[in-house]
């Protein structure tokens, strides 16, 4: 079964990226995380649940706008992308590397 579910992923990543003109588009991340909120939810575990619906609910919130910007012009979507991944970058905390 785990064999059969990675041929599927690995399968409709490949198409995914044939699709896009291999602009690096995949599906298996967005697969993935849903996949283990699934899990999470049917073993009655939330240790990661907020993180992975926040990650589900921003890629589909990144992607409606993009889309969105994309409508009006088609040059906005990289820019939109683009000032999401910068704002994300710069709302992460800081941490310090490791002590030397």
């Amino acid at each position: 079964m785990l064999a059969v579910s990675a041929a599927a992923m690995g399968s409709q990543t490949a198409a995914a990226k044939r699709a896009a003109g291999g602009s690096g588009v995949t599906t298996t991340f967005v697969t993935g995380t849903m996949t283990s909120l699934a899990q999470d939810a049917a073993d009655g575990s939330t240790r990661h649940a907020a993180v992975r619906v926040g990650v589900v609910v921003m890629l589909f919130l990144g992607a409606l706008t993009a889309s969105g910007a994309m409508a009006i012009d088609a040059r906005l979507g990289p820019a939109v992308a683009a000032a999401g991944a910068t704002v994300a970058i710069l709302a992460l905390p800081r941490t310090r590397g490791p002590a030397s």
